[in-house]
């Protein structure tokens, strides 16, 4: 009807100073709510990074140093410029490795019956059959492991039965071509897990594949290891196994060979049979470091030459 004018209340949706304090408190408790989600999500990838810090293997360079039913090793990480932070608490290489720094060891001379038995791509999987067999065996090596097969229990186990544990790298990838701090973080959390399971720091380095290059047997030297080479190679990753692999290993014994073997099942079973070659040939096998201890390196042509002559 014209003219009607119909009465009407005020209230808080038609009044511009109570429409004004809504907003504002909608807006204080929005901004408060997301102060407390931002804290919150903080808080939540701080855990997330500290955890990725001991197991991420994306930050380790590799897999997960650990296995289940296993406590993760925390492995530092290394700075850009390469520098290890833990050097200074890893106490300086026996007296008598001085003479092996700065080569790549290939084998001693020693005019006893007496060789190093080393074995390579060790893992907490193999570890138990292999120390196992060693020990039925009576044989002792030098047990090359990869750090991201490894874990604390393996390593303890190998050195409770008196054996000896060496740096293989982390992923088993050659750090010749990396740059220092590339290296030097395959070189080092291997070690560090070695030390932090057994509280003994490996003294070896055996680069995977054998290829050092002048610039991969620098890295270890500034990590202040010795590389292990070889002078005893059968090659059983390509199946040799049995009386066969144990006889070509004694046909081509000489005192202070370095020799080679792998942690394949074929090899671990065949052990008890090279130890029957090793004696009677009346040889004995050592670790790389006791052989090492009582000899010196093999560096002359007539030194090297000496290692492939049957006495």
């Amino acid at each position: 009807m014209a003219g009607d004018k119909r009465a009407t209340r005020p209230g808080w949706a038609t009044s511009p100073v109570l429409l004004g304090v809504a907003l504002a408190l909608a807006i204080t408790a929005g901004a408060a709510l997301g102060i407390l989600i931002a804290a919150r999500a903080g808080m939540v990838s701080a855990r997330i990074h500290a955890a990725r810090q001991v197991q991420d293997p994306v930050i380790l360079g590799g897999s997960s140093a650990t296995t289940p039913g296993t406590s993760p090793v925390a492995l530092p990480i290394v700075s850009g410029s390469g520098r290890r932070p833990h050097l200074s608490k890893r106490p300086p290489l026996p007296r008598w490795a001085r003479a092996y720094r700065g080569v790549v060891v290939t084998g001693t001379v020693t005019t006893e019956r007496e060789v190093a038995l080393t074995i390579d791509d060790v893992g907490a999987a193999q570890m138990r059959p292999l120390v196992d067999a060693l020990v039925g065996a009576r044989l002792h090596a030098t047990l090359f492991c990869i750090g991201s097969e490894m874990n604390e229990r393996a390593a303890k186990y190998a050195v409770a039965n008196g054996m000896e544990l060496g740096n293989h790298s982390w992923d088993h990838t050659s750090i010749a071509p990396m740059d220092a701090a590339h290296a030097n973080r395959q070189i080092m959390m291997t070690e560090t897990l070695i030390h932090s399971a057994t509280g003994v720091w490996p003294i070896w380095y055996r680069m995977p594949f054998q290829s050092w290059g002048a610039r991969g047997l620098k890295d270890v030297q500034a990590a202040d290891m010795l590389a292990a080479g070889v002078s005893n190679n059968q090659q059983d990753y390509r199946g040799w196994t049995g009386p066969l692999l144990a006889y070509r290993i004694g046909a081509d014994l000489a005192p202070g060979q370095i020799i080679l073997l792998h942690a394949l099942p074929g090899t671990i079973a065949t052990l008890p049979q090279i130890s029957n070659e090793l004696r009677l040939r009346h040889y004995r096998a050592l670790e790389l470091s006791s052989l090492a201890a009582k000899t010196r390196p093999a560096l002359s042509t007539a030194d090297l030459a000496a290692l492939h002559s049957r006495p």
